[in-house]
């Protein structure tokens, strides 16, 4: 992702990450690592918005304490969890678009209102911290009926449509939210739910490309004042080959090593 910003003519002066850096891959606790690197080096220059994957609760679901505890201990992991209780969990960007990883809901009714959420916490079901990092919006077909309903899909916060979503926008004089969340075939969606000639008011960006071997494309969105571009791009390079568990080579191939020997051994007494 970061290579096809640097393709640009001129490299924007900020980076605003969506979320959800860790889970589901190889590499966690590098990749959770080289980020806050680069917030460490460009404070100014690279933001970084909380995940519903940076979490206790999900780490653990899924493989992202495995991995710290593989290479680290529980101290580390803990770290890294009070780390992302660190991370802000919506920005503004250029004045325009709101953006988070997940979505809005009733809770959320003004920018004021995320301004007083106390973050520094595991996210609790039934709040606003919660919508922001796990709400979605409808599916089009159901945008301009639907204000809010259930998500049934997550078990977790709602999905919102159409009206809501206009209300806040205008209600804050923005154009747009911009959220993850969600894997996109191609990498991105607008929400075209005013018509297609109309400025969506969500849009969806995905920037993991062939996320758990689906295949699919990755996005970047670039804003530029009012003018929005959409980049995206693949990886179909092979995978680096890993190591069961990341044992080291050593562990993994001794008992073969060892079989190879004894029986190179075994033929030379014969002779």
């Amino acid at each position: 992702m970061l290579r096809k910003l640097k393709g640009r003519s001129s490299t924007p002066s900020k980076i605003l990450f969506l979320g959800d850096y860790v889970d589901r891959g190889n590499y966690g606790p590098e990749v959770a690592a080289y980020l806050f690197c680069l917030k460490l080096k460009t404070p100014d220059d690279i933001f970084l918005l909380r995940g519903n994957h940076e979490s206790r609760d999900m780490a653990e679901s899924f493989n992202f304490r495995d991995q710290v505890l593989m290479l680290y201990d529980q101290q580390v992991f803990d770290e890294f969890m009070e780390t992302f209780d660190q991370l802000p969990i919506s920005g503004v960007v250029n004045g325009l678009y709101l953006a988070m990883h997940g979505g809005i809901s009733h809770r959320l009714t003004s920018l004021e209102a995320i301004n007083e959420i106390e973050r520094r916490m595991e996210p609790p079901d039934d709040t606003l911290l919660a919508d922001l990092l796990w709400a979605d919006p409808v599916k089009d077909k159901l945008a301009s009926k639907t204000t809010y309903q259930d998500n049934n899909e997550r078990g977790i916060s709602v999905y919102f449509g159409r009206a809501p979503l206009k209300a806040l926008l205008k209600k804050d004089r923005l154009r747009a939210i911009v959220r993850a969340h969600q894997q996109k075939r191609t990498g991105y969606k607008f929400h075209t739910w005013d018509g297609p000639n109309e400025f969506p008011p969500c849009i969806t960006v995905f920037s993991a490309p062939n996320y758990c071997a689906s295949d699919n494309e990755a996005a970047v969105m670039i804003s530029d004042g009012d003018r929005v571009d959409v980049r995206t791009f693949t990886e179909r390079q092979d995978k680096p080959f890993v190591l069961p568990e990341r044992a080291d080579a050593f562990s993994v191939f001794q008992p073969r090593l060892q079989s190879l020997v004894l029986d190179a051994i075994y033929h030379i007494l014969k002779l």
